[in-house]
């Protein structure tokens, strides 16, 4: 069984966006990176994200949700007039997953609080060398963290053993 997570961002034209994935098989991980600035349109960056779900062809999709809060310093003010490119591309995945039979769950950020980078540090599941962070052997920057703290939420929520 494949599970592949996702930490989008589908900022193209507000910031030049990474979209970070990670994926599980048979008690190993890769990970990787797509990043905006790589494509000469956002639909491009936008269209390499779904060709990873269909190129990885994975029996799970586990991908960071997206609410738009209305706090002082991320909420809703400070992205008054923003283009949602986010939100866009979320729907562009769950198409992808449904014209391709692939189950998808979307998880909010806050459900891996648990796995921060200091907590899976203090367990050694993660470890930092020379500025750079690892996980068993591979340098992980922080939107491939992002994907793996949801795909190790995912793997323990469903007592998957990693």
């Amino acid at each position: 069984m494949l599970i592949l997570s996702i930490d989008p961002s589908g900022n193209y034209t507000e910031g030049k966006g990474k979209t970070g994935w990670s994926t599980f098989k048979d008690n190993a991980f890769t990970f990787g990176t797509i990043k905006a600035e790589d494509y000469k349109t956002r639909v491009d960056y936008w269209y390499a994200v779904a060709m990873l779900i269909i190129e990885k062809r994975p029996n799970m999709l586990v991908v960071e949700d997206y609410r738009l809060y209305n706090t002082a310093a991320t909420g809703a003010a400070v992205q008054s007039f923003s283009q949602m490119e986010t939100p866009r591309l979320l729907g562009i995945i769950e198409q992808t997953a449904q014209m391709n039979n692939i189950p998808i769950v979307f998880q909010m950020a806050m459900v891996t609080k648990p796995y921060s980078d200091d907590k899976l540090q203090k367990l050694s599941i993660i470890t930092k060398e020379k500025n750079r962070w690892w996980f068993r052997g591979n340098a992980v920057n922080d939107h491939e963290r992002s994907s793996l703290r949801h795909l190790l939420r995912y793997l323990d929520k469903e007592k998957i053993k990693w």
